[in-house]
């Protein structure tokens, strides 16, 4: 049974990434079954069964599955102690970098479609809102922040993930922005300590 769940997994995978290669290419516009059912190897009938039959089904389904990628939706416990913070920030950039790299066409939609009235728009600020929520909450609990300090340095964080994501993906010498990130990441550490 597990390997059947491990295989429906695969193609939902597999599929959104196709969607988002259709609508890097050739737009919202350009997303059709056909062309989504050949660039991710899985029929059209499990994409028709599975994700919908209208096309706006495919490009939500798309938008649902790279946006939870970032907010690690997944990850529904807050951390209780600094340490345990420190350790989900530093796992889920480290996360979102190795995704990005994986999958460069996630980011780049990212802040193609951030603020925009489209379907992966909407998404996109559905999982900010929730993952700026959640963090500001850890931050309140766990390091007595006011709600606007919190806010604001959740928000700080995302866009500093989020811009050396794309940053990766888009530079020559991505090892060298790693480290960039990696030093940035710790000075955020650091202010945090004060």
């Amino acid at each position: 049974m597990s390997n059947k769940a491990d295989s429906k997994e695969q193609k939902q995978v597999a599929v959104s990434l196709a969607i988002l290669e259709v609508i890097e290419w050739d737009g919202l516009n350009g997303v059709t079954h056909s062309k989504v059912s050949r660039k991710s190897g899985v029929s059209r009938a499990w994409i028709y069964e599975y994700i919908g039959k209208d096309k706006s089904d495919l490009i939500e389904y798309a938008g649902e599955v790279f946006t939870s990628f970032f907010a690690r939706i997944k990850k529904a416990n807050r951390p209780k102690t600094r340490a345990e913070m420190m350790q989900r920030l530093e796992e889920g950039t480290e996360f979102v970098f190795q995704a990005v790299q994986a999958n460069p066409v996630i980011i780049k939609l990212h802040y193609r479609f951030r603020g925009t009235d489209t379907a992966i728009g909407k998404v996109i600020a559905k999982y900010e809102k929730y993952w700026i929520g959640n963090t500001s909450k850890s931050l309140m609990e766990i390091m007595g922040m006011s709600s606007a300090e919190a806010s604001a340095f959740a928000e700080m964080v995302m866009v500093l993930r989020l811009g050396f994501a794309f940053r990766v993906v888009t530079s020559k010498d991505s090892s060298r922005v790693l480290r960039e990130a990696k030093l940035a990441m710790n000075f955020i550490d650091g202010l945090r300590c004060e």
